[in-house]
């Protein structure tokens, strides 16, 4: 839920939603939620009766505000939790599946893995209403609109090699590293953390926003970086050719970290 908290930034309130009952959502609503946004709604407030005036806001399209805001933006993140869960798993797959590991013998933004990889980012964006822009396969953009001002969030593409006697299981059941291997509630496979599995989840999580029509006072970025693991050069190009956001996220190996454009871009 991350990704949502970050969409629809807000300030704590008394009056919002906990993370029991939050969790008592996650499995109480999983019917509704597997319909669509409408029927999931209707069945939180039911199953929560504090968050029913903030549902009752959100269908009358009345402005939301305060623990109204914050309630939505959570209840999108559960929604977005139980609905998409079997898509996002899907999509870190397949993004696994794609070596984008560097070869020193071509440039990155001519790696043949890292075209199919902004192949991919495309038809998803363009599937979820999202606008996309390739900056030459050095960054991938998917941009939600909303406010003048513009929310980045940094991930990337590129992963690590990955040495075949490293992928063993205390079992020792081997895995390949390249194609994702699910083990109870554990996702193995290069760049499920680092960062694929990022870059799933924040795009579902715009496309949960854009399906909810809140507003959003700003503009949401999602800069997908292609040389991150070795120099960053692709960030260097895209600094030369684009304006940064005021504000990043960089969201990786379950590590969010944050900066101001002027105080540091990398």
């Amino acid at each position: 839920m991350l990704a949502l908290s970050l969409m629809l930034a807000h300030p704590a309130q008394a009056q919002t939603l906990k993370k029991p009952a939050l969790d008592a959502l996650v499995s109480g609503t999983r019917t509704a939620a597997q319909a669509d946004l409408q029927a999931f709604m209707a069945a939180a407030a039911k199953a929560e009766p504090s968050v029913a005036p903030a549902v009752a806001a959100w269908q009358a399209r009345s402005p939301l505000a305060g623990d109204n805001l914050a309630n939505i933006g959570r209840l999108l993140g559960v929604y977005n939790r139980v609905h998409n869960e079997a898509a996002v798993i899907d999509a870190i797959g397949r993004m696994v599946a794609l070596r984008t590991v560097r070869d020193e013998k071509i440039p990155q933004h001519e790696n043949p893995a890292i075209i199919e990889f902004g192949k991919m980012i495309e038809a998803m964006a363009r599937d979820f209403g999202l606008a996309y822009r390739n900056v030459d396969n050095r960054v991938f953009e998917v941009t939600l609109p909303g406010g003048k001002d513009t929310f980045g969030i940094l991930t990337h593409a590129d992963v690590v090699p990955a040495a075949a006697e490293e992928w063993v299981l205390e079992d020792g059941t081997k895995l390949d590293p390249f194609r994702m291997t699910r083990v109870g509630d554990t996702l193995y496979g290069r760049g499920t953390i680092d960062d694929k599995g990022s870059i799933a989840t924040v795009m579902y999580a715009m496309k949960t926003v854009k399906e909810s029509g809140v507003p959003l006072a700003r503009t949401i970025r999602l800069m997908i970086e292609t040389t991150e693991e070795t120099g960053g050069d692709g960030m260097k190009y895209y600094r030369q050719h684009t304006t940064l956001p005021s504000t990043t996220s960089c969201s990786t190996a379950n590590t969010p970290r944050w900066w101001r454009k002027k105080a540091r871009a990398r």
